[in-house]
C-alpha cells in the first residue's frame, strides 16, 4: 500500500502513525543539529547540487542539511510505501519542499522525471545511492543519470563520526553521539557522457 493510497478508514490512524513519529524523528533531528559539533569542508557549486550520501548517513545530513539556507530549494524522490509517512513528515518540516514518491520498482522511472523538473527550475535534491532498500555501500545510478540529464553537479557528502551509535537494519545507519564532533567532506562532480564511467567508479570513493 502507497502512502497516496491509504483506504478512508485507515486515514485517521494513518495520520496519527505518521505526524507522531514524524514529530518523534524531527526532535531527534533537532538534537543532533543542537548538540553535536559540525566541521563542514563545503564546495562551491553553478546552480543546483545532487547531493550524495550513503543510507547509513541519513540522521546526520538531515541535520546537518536541513532546513536548508535561506534562498535553496529542495526536491526529494522517496519511497512510496506506507511505513515512509514518518519520514515525508520529517522532510516537509525540515523544509523540503516537494517530494516526488518513487523509487526502484515503485514508480521510480516517473519520480526521477519529476525530480528533473525541479531541478532545471533551480531546485536541490538528495539522493542515497544505495537506494531505499540496499545492499549497503552498492552505488544505484539514479543520481548520476539525473545529473547527466539536468547538467546539475554531483556533490558526494562523506560523513566521519567522532563517535556514534550504529542502528540495526540493512544500512545500520549512524545515529551520532550527542556532543560528539561530525566532519563533513564534500566532493563535486560533473558528469558527462565521456566521463560518466569515471565518475560512477570514483563517487563510492569520495563518499568513504
Amino acid at each position: 500500500m502507497r502512502v497516496d493510497d491509504v483506504p478512508l478508514l485507515l486515514k485517521p490512524a494513518f495520520h496519527a502513525y505518521g505526524y507522531g513519529f514524524g514529530t518523534l524523528l524531527d526532535w531527534i533531528e533537532t538534537s543532533i543539529r543542537r548538540c553535536c559539533r559540525f566541521e563542514r569542508h563545503a564546495v562551491t557549486t553553478r546552480g543546483p547540487r545532487i547531493e550524495c550520501i550513503w543510507h547509513e548517513n541519513l540522521p546526520a545530513y538531515i541535520a546537518a542539511y536541513l532546513p536548508p539556507s535561506a534562498g535553496q530549494r529542495y526536491v526529494w524522490m522517496n519511497h512510496p510505501i506506507w511505513y515512509m509517512r514518518p519520514i515525508h513528515v520529517l522532510l516537509a518540516r525540515r523544509g523540503v519542499e516537494a517530494l516526488a514518491l518513487g523509487s526502484s520498482g515503485h514508480g521510480g522511472k516517473a519520480a526521477l522525471q519529476q525530480v528533473a523538473d525541479h531541478v532545471r527550475r533551480g531546485f536541490h535534491t538528495s539522493f542515497a545511492v544505495d537506494g531505499p532498500l540496499g545492499p549497503p555501500r552498492v552505488l544505484k545510478p539514479g543520481a548520476l543519470d539525473l545529473a547527466l540529464q539536468t547538467g546539475a553537479e554531483l556533490v558526494a557528502i562523506r560523513f566521519d563520526y567522532e563517535r556514534s551509535v550504529r542502528s540495526p537494519g540493512w544500512d545500520r545507519k549512524h545515529f551520532p553521539a550527542l556532543y560528539s564532533g561530525i566532519r563533513v567532506h564534500e566532493t563535486v562532480f560533473a558528469v558527462r557522457p565521456d566521463n560518466y564511467a569515471a565518475v560512477q567508479e570514483a563517487l563510492p570513493e569520495a563518499l568513504g
